[in-house]
Parts: structure tokens; C-alpha cells; sequence
């Protein structure tokens, strides 16, 4: 979601690494109640504090993506997005603007899909570090934000 055009919206319960509240859903009679348990802030507080917690490891991490991804030009609201055909179970698109192009790919499936990039080297920007074209594994649900260096 955040690689996509447009201003990414993410929910509360999604920053916070909620899990379904089946519970929620029986006591109010409708599915959406999955996903809206309500919490006292000092307990939400005390999760985030706690480093090893879930919330605090889901946290910590989407902030990180989100504070990496406001540093992209090419992932401004309008920057243009070319979607590329690929493997089913792989999500491809360029994003570009101002002078940067990224290379956004997902795997969606609970394997390990393999692709091979364009030849050229990329930074990683979602892990850091750098990768060479030719091939790649993806482990299941991973994705790479990758910048081609040579478009600098």
C-alpha cells in the first residue's frame, strides 16, 4: 500500500499490529467489529514500550516504511506508476518523478517466487544494501523497493 500513488491510508489497528477480535464480532453481531477493539492508551502505550511485543515490533516497522517512503520522490502522491507483467504471483511496477525511479515488487504468495531483474545495479531500499540484475528470490511475502543506480 505504501508504494502505491495516492496518499496511503493506515489504519490504527493496522500500525499497531492488531490481531482479529473474534470476540469484538460475537458480542457485536457484525464482521467489521474484527478489526475495531478499543484500548486504553496506557495499555497501548506500555505495548509500544515493550520492544519485543508485537505492537511495538509492528510499529516500529511501518514507521520505519513509512519515513523511508516520504523520502522517494518517485513515491509522491502523483508520480506516475507503470505496472509490469510478471509472474502471477509477483506484483511489479516502476514509480517515477523528479528524476527517480523505483522498481516495487511483491511476491503474493506463500512460496518463494523467482524473477529476473533488468541488468543493471539497484540499491535496496527496503533493506538496504544492493543487488545486481539477473535473478532473485523472493521469499514468501516479501517485497523490494529497488532504485536502479545507473538512472542517477
Amino acid at each position: 500500500m505504501l508504494a502505491f500513488p495516492g496518499v496511503p491510508a493506515v489504519y490504527v489497528q493496522s500500525i499497531l499490529g492488531s490481531r482479529n477480535d473474534y470476540e469484538g464480532v460475537k458480542a457485536a453481531g457484525h464482521n467489521r467489529a474484527v478489526n475495531r477493539e478499543k484500548y486504553p492508551l496506557k495499555n497501548i502505550e506500555a505495548m509500544l514500550d515493550e520492544e519485543t511485543s508485537l505492537r511495538s515490533r509492528v510499529f516500529q516497522a511501518l514507521s520505519a516504511l513509512i519515513r523511508l517512503r516520504r523520502r522517494q520522490r518517485a513515491f509522491h502522491p502523483d508520480a506516475a506508476m507503470e505496472v509490469l507483467e510478471w509472474d502471477n504471483a509477483l506484483l511489479a511496477f516502476y514509480r517515477r518523478a523528479a528524476g527517480q525511479r523505483l522498481l516495487c515488487l511483491f511476491n503474493l504468495a506463500n512460496k518463494a517466487v523467482s524473477c529476473t531483474l533488468p541488468a543493471g545495479e539497484y540499491r535496496l531500499l527496503s533493506t538496504e544494501g544492493s543487488v545486481s540484475g539477473g535473478p532473485l528470490t523472493l521469499a514468501p511475502y516479501a517485497f523490494y523497493w529497488l532504485e536502479p543506480l545507473n538512472d542517477r
